[in-house]
């Protein structure tokens, strides 16, 4: 193998023409000689989703099942790039599940400590979980897909966007705790802290753009993502 790829690269690199013939690298046989076969296949791959070739795959599983339960002995592998793509990205979106949940879990618990107020603590998580889905939504009409990179915004998005409640919320609080009204504890909270959790997520959401000039296409995204993240968590706050 190792003989036949640097024959060919030294004659491609001289400008003759020169292709690696993978069936006598693999040792398979002429059509009538041998067991092993290599079936190229083209699948058609749905841009416009995150699963672009899952259903491309399910078709050739079910194409795969049907052929060795009609001929036993037969075994069937795939690979190629749809398949490692898909099985990457697959990999990196079920781990980035499991990270925003242990995410937010967290976030949950750190509340339940320092704060031990129920309807604030409530409050928070739910403007959590509606400041994510307009996340999300933004992302989808903005930049249209998620990449290995940007699939992960939400445990950012748990982490900060926590952040700009948190200190509307403990304003709230100590107003309250001072003999305020809860109208007048929140008017004066939005408008004591209001001010610097704005400045806050723009700043924040300036730094992320910082990853758009890049040439680097997935953090780039990542980047338009968490920025518009941080304006959605100020504005659901």
């Amino acid at each position: 193998l190792r003989t036949a790829l640097a024959d060919v690269t030294g004659r491609r690199a001289d400008g003759q023409p020169a292709e690696v013939h993978w069936s006598g690298i693999f040792d398979v046989e002429a059509a009538d000689q041998g067991t092993r076969r290599l079936v190229e296949i083209k699948p058609v791959l749905d841009n416009s989703s995150l699963d672009r070739a899952g259903p491309a795959l399910e078709a050739l599983g079910a194409e795969i099942a049907a052929v060795t339960a009609e001929r036993q002995g037969i075994t069937m592998r795939v690979t190629g790039e749809p398949v490692l793509r898909q099985q990457e990205l697959n990999d990196a979106f079920s781990g980035a599940i499991k990270a925003s949940g242990l995410s937010f879990v967290l976030v949950a618990l750190s509340l339940i400590i320092g704060i031990r107020s129920g309807r604030l603590i409530a409050a928070l998580l739910i403007t959590l979980v509606i400041g994510s889905l307009w996340t999300t939504g933004l992302a989808a009409l903005v930049v249209g897909r998620l990449n290995l990179i940007s699939v992960a915004f939400l445990v950012l998005f748990f982490g900060l966007g926590v952040d700009f409640g948190t200190h509307l919320g403990l304003r709230h609080l100590e107003e309250v705790r001072k003999g305020a009204s809860f109208q007048d504890a929140l008017k004066t909270a939005m408008m004591g802290e209001g001010p610097s959790i704005f400045l806050s997520a723009l700043c924040a959401s300036l730094a992320f753009l910082a990853f758009v000039p890049t040439s680097y296409t997935g953090l780039a995204e990542f980047g338009i993502i968490s920025a518009l993240g941080m304006l959605a968590a100020v504005v659901a706050t």
